[in-house]
């Protein structure tokens, strides 16, 4: 029977991990992120 589990827990399917990023590309994302919302934020002045 313990033979049975650990084959069943070699089978599972691990296609729910995110995908891992580099630091680089997250910062990138996050100033891309920031400058969307202060272009927002600044928007409203205007109107």
């Amino acid at each position: 029977n313990t033979d049975d589990e650990s084959i069943d827990l070699e089978e599972i399917d691990n296609s729910h991990e995110s995908p891992v990023i580099s630091a680089s590309s997250a910062i990138a994302s996050l100033k891309t992120v920031h400058t969307f919302l202060l272009q927002q934020d600044n928007a409203e002045e205007y109107i």
